[in-house]
Formats: structure tokens, sequence, C-alpha cells
């Protein structure tokens, strides 16, 4: 397969030297010889897979120089920082709720990944589109929850597409209140992680729509959402933010 790949793009050994380590299939995905959306979904998943292996091993810094290796072997930054590091997080999640890593485990996974999008931050963030307008959204950690990795992730990546960006990851609801009664934001975002915060999601959510100025859309996402898509149009919110792309998108669409 290695060989397949190198021909198929034209690549030189020195051009595949950054790449050992990496499986055959991920190698492939990375230098882009799959050619069905099945397969592209399948290797990417692999991908995934590889990083949650490097983010719970015990080499502290595996995962960074598993990274390092998938981009010296052709996968963007954007694709790491829009696409693999989302998913690597809920299946870090995932796992966790099918036993098969511990608390522990997960939460030392979670802290590796974090530093790991630090380190591509910058590089990302360098691509910033002004709009022209000044768009406002508010993103909060639902009171309570203690996942912030995804709604930070979401917030550079609302921030790129020239919008204006507040984060708030540990404000109580009457603060949050306070936030939204006093600015206008043509968007409000809350992450809830778990079904154990589900009644702060519920209860913050009614409190912000009561303040907020005409025309304020809310979207909801991490993983209880990824988990219940219908709770956005239960909860009387707007827009699922679970996929950032999307929602950039059809906010833009409706505006």
């Amino acid at each position: 397969m290695l060989r397949r790949v190198t021909l198929e793009n034209g690549l030189g050994n020195d051009q595949i030297g950054g790449c050992g380590g990496l499986p055959p299939s991920v190698l492939a995905f990375a230098l882009g010889s799959l050619v069905t959306e099945r397969q592209g979904d399948v290797t990417a998943s692999a991908v995934v897979e590889q990083i949650c292996d490097a983010l719970v091993g015990e080499a502290p810094g595996a995962a960074k120089a598993l990274v390092e290796r998938l981009i010296a072997c052709g996968i963007s930054v954007d694709a790491l920082y829009d696409t693999f590091i989302p998913r690597t997080a809920a299946r870090l999640g995932e796992l966790w709720l099918e036993d098969a890593l511990s608390f522990t485990a997960v939460t030392l996974g979670m802290a590796r990944l974090t530093e790991v999008f630090r380190g591509l931050s910058p590089s990302y963030m360098k691509a910033r589109r002004p709009t022209g307008r000044d768009r406002r959204a508010l993103f909060a950690l639902v009171p309570g929850e203690q996942h912030a990795l995804g709604i930070v992730v979401a917030a550079d990546q609302f921030q790129r597409a020239g919008w204006i960006v507040q984060v708030e990851l540990q404000a109580s609801a009457a603060r949050l209140e306070d936030i939204v009664q006093s600015q206008r934001f043509e968007l409000v975002g809350l992450s809830a992680g778990s079904r154990r915060v589900l009644p702060a999601l519920e209860a913050t959510l009614d409190r912000l729509r009561g303040v907020a100025a005409p025309g304020t859309r809310f979207a909801l996402g991490g993983a209880l959402v990824r988990g219940d898509p219908e709770l956005v149009r239960n909860l009387g919110a707007d827009t699922d933010c679970t996929n950032v792309k999307d929602a950039l998108y059809e906010l833009e669409r409706t505006d």
C-alpha cells in the first residue's frame, strides 16, 4: 500500500520519511489515496483511534509526536482542528461510557489533547477571516459542567470565521444571565457533557432566553447533544452546535 500511495501522489521517499510508525491505512488517508466517502470515514476513524491510543499511553509526548507525523504526511491543521480533535474528544468519552477506559485515563487523555490543541491554535488562527460585521457570540459551559475543550474549539472556529467571541467556562447561571442581559449577542451557545447537567441546561437556557435581545439564537453542543440530537428541538433551542461548520453555514444561510 505504501508503494501504491507513493506512486499515486508523486511522492519520493524523502517526503514520507516523517510518516514512519503510522499504520498503512492511516498513512493512505493522510496522503489522500482513499477514493470513496465510506472508505474515508472508516480510515478517519482509524486516525482517531490512533490519537486516542497515544493520548492514554505511557509516553507523555506520544500524541504530540503523532500529530506532527500526521501533518508531515499531509493532514492539514484545519482538518485536525475542525474534525479530528473534536472527534477524538468525543471518542474518549465513548470509551469511558463503554468501560474501555477509566475516568483517570480519560482525564489524562483530555489534558494531553488540550495541550495538542493549544499547540495548533496559533497556526489555525492565522487564517482568521474578517467579515466587516460585528457579529457577537457567547459560548459557555452549563454550570456544573467540567469538560471545556469542545466549547473552546467551537469558539476558536467562530472567531476564525470573523465573529467576536466571549467564552465563559466557570460562570454561574446568574452571571450568564447578567452577561446576556447587558450585551447583545447574535448567538449564545451552551455546552453540556452528560445527563447529569441536563436540569442545569434546561434552567440556564430558560433564564437566558428570558433576558436575551430579540433575534438572539441559541445553540446547544457537547456530548449530551451528540448522544441525543432531538434535545435541541425538545428544549426549544435554535441549532445544534456539535458540528461547528454546519452551524456556521446555517447561521449564514438564515441571516
